[in-house]
């Protein structure tokens, strides 16, 4: 669900109970460290990172 770009942490939160810092932890334990790298720089500039309140 992270890998997806129109997924929020803020859904994955609500169906899996894990915060945004644990899917990170995950995240960058199970991706090679360049396959993280490159998702984070997408996570961190999309707007659907977290839903609108």
């Amino acid at each position: 669900m992270a890998w997806c770009d129109k997924t929020s942490f803020d859904s994955i939160q609500d169906q899996t109970g894990l915060a945004e810092k644990e899917v990170i932890k995950i995240m960058r334990s199970n991706l090679k460290r360049s396959s993280f790298k490159v998702w984070r720089e997408r996570v961190y500039g999309r707007k659907a990172k977290h839903e609108k309140k």
